[in-house]
Order: structure tokens, then sequence, then C-alpha cells
């Protein structure tokens, strides 16, 4: 094996080598830039900073909870007003229930109020005559009852009156009498006492029918208040029968009602879904919620909307909760409540895309901002392998 020949010191400089040393200086350039480059690199990594997140599924939702409609009381359903995906106005009739027995009470009252209406009329103009009670005739009266009631009392006093008056006449008669000193003090005593008795009679008779006429009167009156008072108690039954839309919404999981079909008290009938804006429900895992603060940034990735086209809404935390739930797999979360701040992605060319109810998506919680180094040294796997699904950095 041949050795390699070493040139003297004294003719070194001399040598092709040392030529093509000195004059050709591209392996000391790219030797330099590599170096340059660790070290530049190594030394970004305490001053380059990246966002690191949490990350969390979940769906869009109402900022109100779904409204479940349940049936008022038992009965068949008589109408119903709307159908699904519809959308309501609070207020707006959903179905009613059908009140035979209360429009039967109902009318019974209507009825009611109405005779006791005409009476309270007639005794009024009764009890308003007064002492000229005996001198009135004729007098104009709604109710035959009380109608039939005047006719007797004017028969009654008719024969008191012709009582008085032949009472007085032998009274007055017998007065003579009794003033010639014919008829003696003890007979004429007896017909002054028939003449009185007669008088205080047809007084008494007068005063009895008004003063029962007064007494029917605030009879009827109690009773027509109490109607009233029962009048507005069926109404508000009879309103409970009607169904009505607590919230503005959609109609949601109408559970096949139709006119005829039979309700049982608090059955489920319907889901009213609230127009009342979109938030962003997210399942975040035990081991991150001790991460999150009320309005932290959130990135939202709308899984029906292309990220690379459309982008990522924007959110922010509104409410943590303070207990875990535990879902249909039997893993324990805690929901996190985030505002969005538009309600619509758009593409480049400024078409729209509407967020709606239901949608799914994946979170990204903008925890903090870490340096290259600090990442490095955590084991930043942790935070960037999107197959744990628990953690990522940004």
């Amino acid at each position: 094996m041949s050795k390699k020949l070493i040139f003297p010191v004294d003719i070194v400089e001399y040598t092709t080598e040392q030529h093509f040393f000195e004059h050709n200086n591209s392996s000391k350039i790219i030797y330099l830039t590599v170096l340059l480059a660790i070290v530049a690199a190594f030394t970004s990594l305490f001053f380059l900073r990246a966002s690191v997140s949490v990350n969390g599924g979940g769906i869009l939702t109402s900022v109100n909870e779904r409204n479940t409609i349940k049936a008022p009381a038992s009965g068949r359903i008589d109408q119903v007003y709307i159908k699904l995906n519809q959308e309501v106005k609070a207020g707006d009739t959903l179905f009613s229930i059908q009140t035979n027995i209360l429009e039967e009470q109902s009318d019974y009252l209507v009825k009611r109020k109405a005779e006791l209406h005409q009476r309270i009329v007639d005794l009024q103009k009764l009890t308003q005559l007064g002492a000229t009670i005996h001198t009135t005739k004729n007098i104009s009266l709604l109710s035959p009852v009380y109608r039939q009631q005047f006719n007797l009392y004017r028969q009654q006093h008719l024969e008191a009156h012709l009582q008085l008056e032949n009472a007085r006449t032998i009274y007055q008669r017998n007065k003579i009498l009794h003033d010639r000193k014919v008829l003696s003090d003890a007979e004429f005593d007896k017909f002054n006492f028939d003449y009185k008795t007669a008088l205080s009679k047809q007084k008494l008779l007068d005063e009895q029918q008004v003063s029962q006429w007064h007494t029917d009167l605030n009879d009827l009156q109690t009773e027509l208040m109490d109607l009233s008072s029962q009048n507005e108690k069926f109404k508000q039954e009879r309103d409970l029968y009607t169904v009505r839309a607590p919230i503005d919404g959609s109609v949601q999981q109408l559970n096949g009602i139709s006119s005829g079909s039979f309700v049982s008290l608090g059955e489920s009938v319907a889901e009213l879904s609230p127009s009342s804006g979109l938030i962003a429900t997210v399942n975040v895992a035990p081991k991150d919620i001790g991460l999150l603060q009320l309005n932290m940034p959130v990135n939202i990735q709308v899984d029906a909307f292309n990220y690379n086209e459309w982008g990522m809404a924007k959110a922010s935390v509104i409410d943590i909760s303070k207990d875990v739930y535990i879902d249909q797999d039997r893993t324990p979360t805690f929901q996190v409540k985030c505002k969005l701040k538009k309600h619509s992605l758009y593409l480049m060319n400024g078409y729209e895309g509407r967020l709606k109810k239901g949608m799914s998506f994946q979170a990204r919680f903008q925890v903090t901002k870490r340096t290259l180094f600090q990442l490095l040294y955590d084991k930043v796997d942790d935070w960037l392998n999107p197959a744990k699904r628990s953690s990522s950095a940004v």
C-alpha cells in the first residue's frame, strides 16, 4: 500500500493544494453559513413565540335552552296550528284542546248573568219607587219573576186597601154613634182597633215588599259578582286549553299530534328551539379545563366549511361549567360556552356562509404564548400531536 507523500514545510506554500486553499472560498462560505444558521436557529428558540391552545369539540346551539311544550290538561286535540320546523313568535297559538265541559259551564254562566242583570234592573226600578209604590199602577219590567211579584203585590195592596176602606167606613159610622153616646166605649174601641189594624196592615205590606226587594237586590248583586269571578276563572282555565308559544323559535320534535288525538296532562308534545342567537358549546377534557378563563379568545373551525377556504370564526369564553358532565360514552367533560363575534364565514369573493344551530366544530382556546425553547423543554409533542385530541400548539 502506497503512502501519501507529505510536502516539506518549506515548499508547501508553493503546492497546488495551497493555491486552491487560498483562492477557493466556497467551502468556507458554506461552512460559515451553516454554522451561523445553526446559531441563529438556536438563538431564535428563546425569542420566537407561538400560541399554545387547548382543543375541544362541540356544536353550535341557541343562547337559551330548548323549550319543551307539554299538554296543560288531558283531552282531545281540537286543532293544530303548527308543523315541523315552522318559525313561530311568542304568543302564537300552537294547538288547542277540546273544552266542551268548560264551554257548557261558561254558556250557563253567561245566561245566568244575563238573567241576573235583568232582575237587578227590575229591582232597581222597584226599590226606587219607595213611598209611591202603592200609587204606581204600571211599570216596565224585564223579568217575568218580578212582573209576577209586582202584580201579586198590587193585588194584595188592593185587598188591603179594600179592607182598610171597609174598616174606615165602619169606624166613622160607629164614631158618630159613639159621639152621640149611643155606642159604648168598649164597643167603639173594637171598631177603632179594627180600623188601625187595617191601616197598619196596608202600611206593613208596602214596607215588607220594598224591604224584600232590597234584600233580593243585594243577594242578586252578590251572586252576580260571584258569577263574574267564576267566569274569569273559566276564562283562565279555558286559556290553559289553548297552548301558545312562550318564546320565538322553530318547532322541533313534533310528536305526531293531530286533530282528534288524545293527550295526557304533562305529556311532551313538541319542542321549541329558540331563535335567540348562537353560541358555541364546547366539551373540554378535565385535564385541560384548569387552563381556561373567561373572555379567553377562541378560534372555531366549523366542520361544514373548509378551513382553507372559509377560515375560522372568532369567539370568546363566556361561561365555564362548575361541574363535570358525563356524555353517552361515559366520558367526563366540562361544558364551555363561547360567544361568537360573527354568525357568518366568508369566501375570498365575498360569498357568505351562515352558521346554523347543530353544526359541529373544533375549538382552539388560545391559552398563552410560549417561546419555542419552552415548548421543546416541556415536551412540545404533547401539544402539537393532533392524534391525541387533548392539546396542541399552533
